[in-house]
């Protein structure tokens, strides 16, 4: 897709590039004097497809460090703490490829799921995320889950699904 759209003058923007990121402690993957949201922001600008990235700022001091990244090289220490920073948080974002639902004999919406515990986890946003979760019709809801690991196995990411759809029921119901 990036490629055809360089090909065809099409700019991208890039989203959710900071997965994984403010609602957690990063500071074990700081690299020298450059924050893992400047090394993730320099891994999507790297790619030239890519026109642009909307990142939210809730401050001053969130533009600083995201302006500070841009026109910037990622460097081997970045992609070293970059790849760190995926081994130790990989397996709890859901990529929201829908791989797993064809899986699930309780027919639960997985990913819309996992996206409202993501919400409030990674962003803090805990009103959005209650509203996101209990727009999901109840019986795709977490509560249905049997808890069988179907969904697990069939994750082409790993993910570790089961404990967050139970997360997300407590949190979030």
């Amino acid at each position: 897709m990036l490629v055809w759209a360089r090909e065809k003058d099409v700019g991208v923007v890039a989203m959710k590039t900071m997965a994984g990121g403010p609602g957690r402690d990063l500071s074990a993957f700081r690299t020298g004097g450059v924050s893992l949201p400047q090394a993730k922001l320099k891994w999507v600008l790297r790619n030239d497809a890519v026109s642009a990235i909307i990142t939210e700022m809730f401050t001053f001091d969130i533009l600083k460090e995201n302006l500070a990244a841009s026109g910037k090289t990622l460097s081997d220490a970045e992609k070293e703490s970059l790849r760190r920073h995926v081994e130790a948080t990989g397996r709890d974002i859901c990529r929201m490829c829908g791989g797993c639902l064809p899986a699930c004999p309780s027919r639960i919406a997985i990913p819309d799921i996992l996206r409202a515990p993501m919400v409030h986890r990674d962003y803090g946003k805990s009103g959005p995320a209650r509203s996101a979760y209990r727009k999901i019709p109840a019986p795709n809801r977490t509560a249905g889950c049997t808890g069988c690991g179907t969904c697990e196995r069939a994750c082409p990411d790993g993910v570790r699904i089961v404990p967050q759809l139970r997360m997300a029921q407590r949190r979030l119901a």
